[in-house]
């Protein structure tokens, strides 16, 4: 993570540190923690305070004012002494250049857009986004307890992030001694990680990190049994699920080492955590068990969304309900926070916001709803026309389709329509709600349009759909004398006509109808590009590991700054050098190639602007134009050699080389690029940018590294002569010796060969004097460094001689 840096400024008789984002809510009531009581000033109306992210405190005895907004803090007078400059800024930056923060925020985010690859019915992408979620939440309690326990700023810690919570290493973490070790700043680096390299361990850091509330016990084991119902048909956590546990755990350890496969071997330590459930005696030590088998069964599912072709059989969207309300349930008490009824599951899309504000909204329903895409069921989509739809999904652990149907069947207003029901509104003038459950706890309910003179708002299903949920409420209560508390996790109104009207209500509503097929266009985007990748995708990014591209489709720009691609979250990452996401952005356009050249230079110029660089690869964001009848055959299929698939080949790979160049060597790099060479053979640089993958992992042998690195090498090169007619030819075979002649310089310490290849190098460059090849600059230093390093040894062998 770069380094963050506030730099002072005299505004108007002050000092100003700007920060260029937004504060999050957290920031900005720490930075008022931090410095209130040197005001001795009440804070009235903090919910106000908290909303506009504005307050001025005012020391009238000292004659001294703070000013705290989200973009920056403001200290009058001004501080003229450098030691007291500096003890300030040390005081701001703890609190807005924090890691754990960064977490906390990366965490909340996976989670939000897992819960809307849930509702679209995507269960690899939710599966693979809530793992992350649990793992950068995890990494950002570690960074708190770093911070505020130990006392250690980020910059001082010496280990690498939280490893994943593999079987592997949960065996190792049960065989060593478990109980808690005291660590401080000195020994908590030895005590933690599991490897030389500073991995540390995810089962040793929960006791440190967490506090285990004894009433998470009861928001986790719901699932728990749910999970060991299905995975090995225990009913109950008892004496007998013990005894069954432990002959698993026993019967996986018997087995010969090429039959213990991944699956037995997950299994085996869901046993073993099990097991250990039962066997303790303290609610808290119940609690962390609860939670290991939480992580060991999610990051098998991790695993087998990213890799396993019947992923959808291994679970099922009530398992992922469970597991999101579990994992969600985790956040919050482990933060010591509860959970009001009503309260959003995190921050929404301002369009949601609209939405929600505009809805009659005092019925105590909890109802959160998401800006995503879903399905409308094919078991009842011949059998009706709909107009506007929304898809909800429970997370409520105590959903019992039978008994609703059964309360349905009680309920007035409601009629029974075979395989649906329909909810009659008492506002004679709204509009009839279907409705259909299916079995996996997901409602789908939509509005018709039958007269198509009656137009219909996203605000209708909204509210007619909220006071269906609070009739069932209040219904099941009368009819059970029970009192039920569904969760529910919506998507926003999805459309599916135009209006015909043609008046000003109507031209604004065809707007929003035009958006959201743009929109629409958008997710089919992705999801061609994933299902061609066979990668997890969600309403408008694929995943690649931890790896977000985000993708934009945009259509006929009057001005090139419509279709500039970061949000201001995404510039912040990008200039604090934390950006583990990319930007691809398409623009459909009939234009001539003259004029899309200024669009292409605009371009350039906004990422100057904004970044001071030109070099858009460096900033993962790549801009694509396509002729409208060319993106129309990438949408139906018809061109599997399309340029947009190329493009992306081409931008996966630039990333990938940026983070090798880094020092960054990880297996997902590498299954990036391999996957770009499957499925796009005839693009020669991943072949090359895997070579230098081999060639600089210091992970492998130096024999496989060199075999390795040359033979993909070697196939970039035969593929640029057979498919690209020798374009970069030259290009690559400079990039080749170079990354030999790299490869002998640091990890052989091979100084002849080193300079026999950077010889090669040079004979490639002498050879096509009038070409501005690619590495010059790069083989050149290399050889500055091999000829100061054989001067120094031929030094000290004199100095040994004499």
């Amino acid at each position: 993570m770069e380094k963050f840096y506030l730099k002072p400024k005299e505004v108007t008789g002050t000092t100003r540190f700007s920060f260029d984002f937004d504060l999050s809510a957290k920031m900005f009531f720490s930075l008022i923690n931090e410095f209130k009581d040197e005001y001795n000033q009440d804070i009235k109306n903090i919910n106000q305070v908290m909303r506009d992210k504005s307050i001025k405190l005012v020391n009238e005895e000292k004659l001294k004012s703070l000013e705290i907004t989200k973009r920056y803090i403001s200290f009058y007078p001004p501080i003229n002494e450098d030691g007291e400059l500096e003890l300030i800024k040390k005081r701001v930056y703890k609190i807005v250049s924090r890691r754990a923060s960064v977490y906390d925020n990366t965490s909340k985010e996976n989670l939000e857009l897992s819960i809307c690859s849930l509702i679209s019915g995507e269960l690899r992408t939710s599966a693979s986004l809530l793992y992350y979620s649990l793992h950068k939440f995890f990494n950002g309690k570690m960074y708190h307890y770093f911070n505020d326990v130990l006392k250690i700023d980020d910059n001082d810690v010496s280990v690498k992030e939280l490893g994943h919570f593999t079987s592997a290493i949960y065996y190792k973490f049960i065989s060593e001694n478990s109980l808690n070790t005291a660590i401080n700043r000195e020994n908590y680096r030895d005590n933690l990680c599991i490897n030389k390299s500073g991995t540390v361990d995810p089962f040793k850091i929960l006791n440190y990190i967490c506090d285990f509330d004894n009433d998470l016990m009861d928001e986790i084991l719901p699932y728990v049994l749910f999970l060991s119902k299905n995975l090995f048909d225990l009913h109950a956590l008892n004496e007998q699920t013990l005894e069954y546990c432990l002959k698993k755990v026993e019967s996986f350890r018997e087995l010969k080492k090429e039959e213990q496969t991944q699956e037995l071997q997950v299994e085996a330590a869901i046993a073993d955590a099990l097991a250990k459930y039962i066997e303790e005696d303290t609610p808290k030590k119940k609690v962390k068990y609860l939670i290991i088998v939480l992580t060991l069964r999610l990051y098998w599912l991790r695993q087998t969304a990213d890799y396993d072709f019947d992923f959808e059989v291994k679970t099922s969207t009530r398992e992922m309900s469970f597991l999101l309300a579990s994992t969600r349930a985790v956040f919050l008490r482990l933060n010591n926070e509860k959970k009001q009824k009503g309260e959003r599951l995190s921050e929404k899309e301002d369009q949601e916001e609209l939405i929600e504000d505009s809805v009659s909204g005092e019925l105590d329903v909890n109802l959160d709803f998401y800006q995503t895409r879903a399905t409308f069921p094919k078991e009842i989509k011949s059998k009706t026309n709909y107009h506007t739809f929304l898809s909800a999904v429970h997370l409520d652990y105590n959903f019992d389709k039978d008994l609703i149907i059964n309360i349905l069947n009680l309920t007035d207003r409601v009629t029974n329509e075979g395989n649906l029901f329909v909810y009659k509104n008492e506002n004679p003038a709204s509009k009839p709600l279907n409705i259909f459950i299916n079995d996996d706890g997901r409602w789908t309910v939509w509005l018709t349009n039958e007269s198509k003179d009656n137009l219909l708002i996203s605000t209708d299903i909204v509210s007619n759909f909220k006071e269906f949920i609070h009739m069932l409420k209040k219904n099941f209560k009368i009819f059970t004398d029970n009192v039920y508390e569904p969760i529910l996790i919506s998507s926003l109104p999805i459309y599916s006509e135009s209006y015909k009207q043609i008046n000003s209500s109507t031209l604004f509503n065809m707007g929003q109808s035009l958006l959201n097929r743009v929109n629409k266009i958008k997710m089919e985007t992705v999801e061609k590009i994933a299902d061609y990748f066979r990668i997890p995708f969600g309403p408008n990014f694929i995943v690649i590991g931890d790896f977000t591209l985000i993708v934009n489709v945009l259509y006929f720009p009057q001005h090139s700054s419509i279709f500039y691609p970061w949000t201001r979250s995404g510039m912040e990452k990008v200039k604090k050098g934390d950006l583990n996401e990319g930007f691809l952005t398409i623009v459909v356009s009939d234009e001539e190639e003259n004029e899309l050249a200024d669009r292409r230079e605009y371009y350039k110029y906004m990422a100057y602007k904004a970044f001071i660089t030109e070099d858009t690869e460096e900033l993962n964001a790549d801009i694509l134009f396509v002729h409208p009848v060319e993106f129309d055959n990438f949408l139906e299929g018809n061109n599997t050699d399309s340029k947009v698939y190329s493009s992306l080949v081409n931008q996966l790979n630039s990333i990938c080389y940026n983070k090798i160049t880094e020092g960054i060597t990880t297996a997902e790099i590498k299954e990036i690029l391999e996957k770009c060479i499957e499925k796009y053979n005839t693009e020669s640089f991943p072949y090359a940018t895997l070579g230098a993958w081999y060639l600089r992992n210091e992970k492998h042998d130096l024999s496989v590294s060199l075999e390795k690195g040359k033979e993909y090498y070697e196939l970039a090169l035969n593929v640029e002569k057979e498919y690209k007619d020798s374009k970069y030819l030259l290009d690559m075979q400079l990039k080749y010796y170079y990354e030999v002649a790299l490869y002998h310089f640091k990890r052989t310490k091979d100084m002849k060969l080193a300079k026999e290849y950077i010889e090669y190098a040079e004979s490639v460059v002498n050879g096509s004097p009038n070409q501005d090849l690619m590495y010059s600059y790069e083989i050149e230093d290399l050889k500055k460094k091999i000829i100061s390093l054989n001067e120094v040894a031929v030094a000290k062998e004199g100095e040994i001689i004499n």
